[in-house]
């Protein structure tokens, strides 16, 4: 894709001249000067990955201005993007509110499910060891359960601290 992104560079150039050929030169307009600043950025961090530093794979994170020029070519998308703008402040309204009330429900469900999810089970052992499935259904407790032989082990959703419990209630509320 860059050898595709610097020969149409060079095509454009050669079509329209650098800077001082008209109103048609290629550095007049933005668009082209941010795919010139991308194959340029892209050349250097391939021209320095000899090197090995981290620094230089970083800016390879610039290729995703390119996408940008099919928003300037598209009059929808371009109209999309800009409606989708005006109503970011209003969605950052709503996300802020459904974060507030996750965060009030995980301190309920914190008070009073902390700890109370846990359960005892045969994962991970020995296949001699499923023969105590049947038996596990009456442990009731922690050293009952370590006892038997299995383990005791808390659910994948929990509510033991108020970060697992809002990941909880956002996986809970997003599965139907």
């Amino acid at each position: 894709m860059t050898c595709i992104f610097i020969i149409e560079v060079i095509l454009k150039i050669i079509a329209n001249g650098v800077l001082f050929c008209g109103s048609q030169s290629y550095l007049l307009h933005q668009l082209n000067q941010v795919d010139l600043f991308v194959v340029i950025v892209t050349l250097l961090s391939y021209l320095l990955s000899t090197l090995n530093l981290n620094a230089i794979k970083v800016l390879r994170i610039i290729k995703i201005f390119r996408p940008l020029r099919a928003i300037s070519k598209n009059e929808g998308l371009r109209q999309s993007i800009k409606s989708l703008v005006v109503a970011l402040p209003e969605i950052m309204q709503v996300i802020f509110i459904m974060i507030l009330f996750f965060y009030i429900f995980s301190i309920i469900s914190v008070n009073y499910f902390k700890g109370l999810l846990y359960n005892c089970t045969t994962e991970g052992l020995d296949p001699y060891f499923k023969y105590l499935d049947p038996l596990l259904s009456k442990v009731d407790t922690k050293w009952d359960c370590l006892n038997s032989g299995a383990d005791w082990k808390n659910r994948y959703l929990n509510f033991d601290n108020v970060l697992e419990s809002m990941a909880s209630l956002y996986v809970l509320s997003c599965s139907i």
